[in-house]
């Protein structure tokens, strides 16, 4: 690209003899009258490169189908415009296992300080790695930042300096304009990235909101189907899983906070913490916890057990639509909190 420049700056071309790179450089620089722009354009710091993310965008916008809506719920019920969840590919393109290497970690990327003020973060389960929670973690961070700062330009450049550096930059410029402090503040760790942040969150709610005019047709996955479960008791997530009779891999994806050592049974889920579990199937977890505490875990008990409530759903006076009864759960009053 330098390389280039510097011939575009040296003059002694035509347009036309140029190649089809060259003049699409070219062509870039015809709205600025500066006779030393090509020149300019090399100078240290000007030249940057990145390698094509179009694959993890579209696989992205494919994943967040699961999720998308219900988030947009969780940001309106927070009072900020549904816009902005579109800021989640900006943060780990709807990667749910998305970590960097400086300890951010889920789809909305929080720091352990961060996540923290919001979230648990424990040997159980780190819930910047549930969607929904992180999502209305992300919610109540970025309508702080508005409260803070006035517009919602600069809480979204906020979730990746700081409230504080923008703060800083609207005091030393003397504006709340996003242009102006993108363009003309320096300081701390305002730097490349978080210029950019704010034009990043423009270009990812173009594309995922008009995808099909960039990316043709994709294979968007539908919502997730699913219900709260919590345990009376404390119980190992496999045991529970087993007895219930539901897929280990659906639990897993549909509870991607929960810790290795869950997941392992080496801990247990504490009494009344939420587990989803597939939409329809509360009561049969409710049911297999009652075989484990009833110390009863056979496959035939358990057959038996579900015989047995179906005649009962179909006995004469009952109805199969009634639902279990409310001694066999516990309320999901609070479902997003331990």
């Amino acid at each position: 690209i330098r390389a280039m420049l510097l011939k575009l700056h040296q003059g002694d071309y035509t347009p036309a003899q140029l190649d089809a790179e060259e003049r699409r450089l070219y062509d870039l620089f015809q709205s600025d009258p500066d006779p030393l722009k090509f020149l300019a354009a090399t100078e240290e710091g000007r030249i940057r490169s990145q390698t094509g993310i179009q694959d993890k965008f579209t696989a992205g916008l494919e994943a967040s189908g699961q999720y998308l809506e219900e988030i947009e719920d969780i940001f309106s019920s927070h009072g900020v415009p549904v816009e902005i969840t579109r800021l989640v590919f900006v943060e780990s393109m709807f990667n749910m296992k998305a970590r960097s290497k400086v300890g951010a970690s889920g789809i909305w990327q929080f720091m352990p300080s961060t996540g923290r003020l919001y979230l648990g973060i424990d040997s159980v389960a780190d819930e910047r790695n549930d969607p929904i929670m992180a999502s209305h973690a992300a919610a109540k961070l970025l309508r702080a930042n508005y409260e803070a700062l006035g517009n919602w330009p600069l809480a979204i450049n906020a979730y990746n300096s700081g409230r504080g550096t923008l703060q800083r930059a609207m005091s030393v410029l003397g504006t709340d304009d996003i242009a102006t402090i993108i363009l003309n503040y320096s300081g701390g760790v305002y730097g490349f990235a978080s210029r950019n942040f704010y034009p990043c969150f423009l270009a990812a709610l173009e594309l995922s909101n008009q995808y099909p005019k960039h990316f043709g047709k994709l294979k968007i996955k539908p919502a997730l189907k699913y219900e709260y479960y919590y345990p009376k008791s404390p119980q190992f997530f496999g045991q529970l899983t087993t007895a219930a009779g539901a897929n280990w891999d659906e639990i897993v994806h549909l509870n991607p906070h929960f810790s290795e050592a869950v997941l392992s049974d080496a801990r247990k889920i504490p009494a009344g913490y939420h587990l989803r579990v597939p939409k329809g199937s509360q009561a049969r977890f409710a049911r297999a916890e009652a075989a484990i505490l009833n110390g009863d875990l056979s496959p035939t008990a358990i057959a038996q057990t579900e015989a047995e409530r179906a005649r009962s759903e179909f006995a004469p006076g009952s109805s199969s639509d009634s639902g279990p009864a409310e001694s066999d759960l516990i309320s999901p009053a609070n479902a997003l909190e331990r």
